[in-house]
């Protein structure tokens, strides 16, 4: 039987009558957000329930896995376990026509609701092997987005996931494409400590799913392959979505692969708790030095048929809609590009401005040994077609060769550079300030060093000791190992006087400032990972706390940049005198705030004391931001597994052997009386629904 929702055709000839796979109540909440709500608010709603299952289905972020794709207007495109349609819109605003299989009846409805504007949408429920035998066989792409792991439910036969290639195959026409996005087994964040993504279980894709329910299954780059060799596809091309296939902000290829330093959004856990059992940001970068990296790819996008010209893909798109862009390199016929493209009207005007940045530049007297990027559109064309092309530029970043000095020890070729740098900084005097000249936006080749990104430019005159200072802060802030060299600057910049030092001691408070209007007004990824609030535990709480009763408490440090796991620690020295625990809290001067996870269940948690040089400071620190029910000043009911609050230390942070004496009196709560405190007293705490 056909029926309509707004121009979207769905036909439930092969339903068989109740929904056999269902995220369960949720999806019930998201139908009524998708009913009442237009697209343009998903974001807002995304923030403001801040749940993994509303995220999941409705970000606009799990389209940058095909957003990129080649698919024209004339292409028809079958899309196989269509879900709540996450990607569905995105391809039919590419293609000329989308055809969606999809079992459940109740996601179906969430699809079709939001992409109701949609025309060229047709959407079957039912079975795959069922529905797959009306099908047409010119198809010019198949896409398995989170699918081809569940081949064994879908085939149910002994080499299911090669059956189930083979039958997706003949529903290609003649040079069609097929696409895979899958997590691979040995993906590095399963041996760091994630669940996995299908059982939610411990490393069990590492050891080869030992239960062996068959309900999915994921692959090594090497199984894979087999798979798609003995179903008779010779032609493939592997790509590597990072952090992963479901909200990629990179997307990498064999003929570019990541480089040292480039993999550092690693604390992506949205759906579920999860380990730390080392630094994944330094093993990336230990396999990427071995040449190892396609091994240890969070996740593999497999793209069956001719080679494509796209060798990388970067979306800027946790930004404000107006800065929001997709930076690619094509490969055209042995010639490399880089492409910038704006992903909203809104960021027409930003990606045109490149343009026009570089007129800018090229116009100025030379410097020696230095050049800009070349651009090769007109700003006339930019501001057209919202994108803007330049010459690809080999070499290594000068972010690279430091860290490379700095990891070697040699201070006299690491300050030779920096010197360097300086220089070019100085003889900039008189031209647009460049705010984004740091040192991983500098090229070198064949001793010229060139700027590859000045997307921040500003008609405002260069200052040299602001762009000194923040190329320092972005440096030394990004990696630990990097603090060695913070004095071999400082004795090179010293002689340019107290102005780049006082730029230097403030420029943790710039950036923020700098953050904010590049995001908008929404939050960053990495600050819902912390709404949604599962936590990461490290493998010292884990070996020392978990069974001694000990109290767990976490720190994160906001030093301009937000809070994130990887500047966290948890309390390993404290003192327990009944319910109360005393510990201290570090201040460095670069700290402006700190956020106190004082457990990871529902609790009461009372401020008894904060003491700083002995002085009381609770009125000093003390701010509303805190995900609880606020009874007083200081005494808090936490109705969630990640409870937290956030203190203001900017004010006492004046040297860097400053410390918080903090007492607080800490007990613990069932969830459901901690809900019952807040509902009887007409609070509203942060709940888990």
């Amino acid at each position: 039987m056909l029926q309509k929702i707004g121009n979207v055709n769905i036909d439930d000839t092969f339903y068989p009558g109740k929904d056999l796979y269902s995220d369960g109540v949720i999806e019930d909440e998201i139908l009524e957000i998708v009913k009442n709500n237009p697209k343009e608010r998903y974001r807002e709603i995304i923030e403001e329930r801040a749940s993994w299952p509303i995220f999941y289905h409705l970000s606009e972020f799990r389209h940058n896995i095909v957003e990129w794709l080649p698919i024209g207007k004339n292409d028809k495109v079958l899309e196989v376990g269509s879900g709540c349609g996450a990607i569905t819109g995105a391809l039919a605003a590419k293609a000329k026509e989308v055809t969606c299989i999809e079992l459940s009846m109740k996601r179906t409805m969430i699809n079709a609701t939001r992409n109701s504007e949609c025309g060229n949408v047709n959407i079957h429920v039912g079975n795959f092997k069922d529905v797959e035998s009306t099908l047409p066989c010119d198809y010019d792409y198949v896409m398995l987005i989170g699918v081809f792991e569940y081949g064994y439910g879908y085939m149910g036969t002994n080499t299911p996931y090669e059956d189930f290639a083979k039958i997706l195959k003949k529903h290609l026409r003649p040079q069609g494409r097929m696409v895979i996005a899958i997590e691979n087994k040995f993906g590095m964040k399963y041996f760091a400590g994630c669940r996995e993504d299908h059982s939610g279980t411990f490393f069990d894709g590492i050891e080869d799913y030992p239960k062996g329910d068959g309900t999915a299954r994921t692959f090594s780059r090497k199984g894979l392959a087999k798979i798609l060799e003995a179903s008779g596809i010779t032609e493939f091309q592997f790509y590597y979505p990072y952090p992963d296939y479901k909200f990629p902000t990179t997307i990498f290829s064999d003929n570019r692969l990541p480089k040292v330093g480039e993999l550092y959004q690693n604390i992506r856990n949205f759906d579920r708790d999860r380990m730390l059992l080392f630094d994944e940001q330094r093993a990336f970068d230990s396999v990427i030095r071995e040449e190892m990296f396609p091994h240890y790819s969070n996740s593999f996008m497999v793209v069956t048929g001719p080679e494509l010209s796209t060798e990388y893909v970067k979306y800027s798109n946790d930004r404000d809609e107006k800065y929001a862009v997709r930076t690619k390199i094509e490969n055209e016929a042995g010639k490399r590009l880089v492409e910038k493209y704006a992903l909203h009207d809104e960021a027409i005007e930003h990606v045109a401005a490149l343009a026009k940045n570089y007129e800018a530049y090229s116009d100025k007297r030379k410097i020696e040994q230095f050049e800009y990027n070349v651009c090769l559109t007109s700003f006339a064309d930019a501001q057209k077609s919202g994108c803007v092309k330049f010459e690809y530029v080999d070499g290594k970043t000068l972010e690279e060769y430091l860290d490379d000095y700095v990891l070697a020890g040699d201070e006299k070729q690491f300050k030779s550079l920096f010197t360097r740098y300086c220089e070019i900084v100085d003889a900039m005097r008189g031209e647009p300030l460049n705010y984004d000249f740091i040192f991983q936006n500098i090229l070198m080749h064949d001793g010229v060093w060139t700027a590859i990104d000045y997307e921040w430019s500003f008609p405002r005159v260069v200052k040299r000791d602001v762009l000194i200072a923040r190329a320092m802060h972005c440096y030394l802030a990004d990696r630990a190992f990097r603090q060695k060299a913070k004095e071999w600057m400082l004795s090179i910049v010293s002689k340019y006087g107290s102005d780049l030092m006082e730029y230097y001691e403030y420029m943790p408070n710039y950036e923020v400032g700098f953050q904010d209007l590049v995001k908008g007004p929404h939050l960053a990824l990495s600050e819902l990972r912390h709404q949604i609030g599962n936590p990461a535990f490290s493998l010292d709480y884990i070996c020392e706390r978990i069974g001694a009763g000990a109290p767990s408490i976490q720190i994160y440090e906001d030093t301009g940049a937000g809070y994130s796991e990887e500047q966290s620690y948890f309390i390993e020295q404290y003192t327990r005198e009944g319910q109360d625990v005393l510990f201290s809290i570090p201040l460095r001067k670069e700290l402006n705030a700190v956020r106190i996870d004082p457990a990871v269940k529902p609790c009461f948690v009372s401020v008894v004391s904060v003491k700083c040089d002995e002085k009381d400071v609770f009125s000093t620190v003390h701010t509303k931001k805190n995900n609880g029910a606020l009874l007083a000043k200081g005494k808090y009911v936490f109705a969630t597994t990640d409870p937290h609050f956030e203190w203001n230390v900017k004010d006492l942070c004046r040297h860097d052997k400053a410390t918080l004496q903090v007492r607080l009196k800490l007990e613990y709560m069932s969830l459901e009386a901690a809900s019952s405190v807040c509902e009887a007293m007409g609070l509203r705490g942060r709940l888990p629904w």
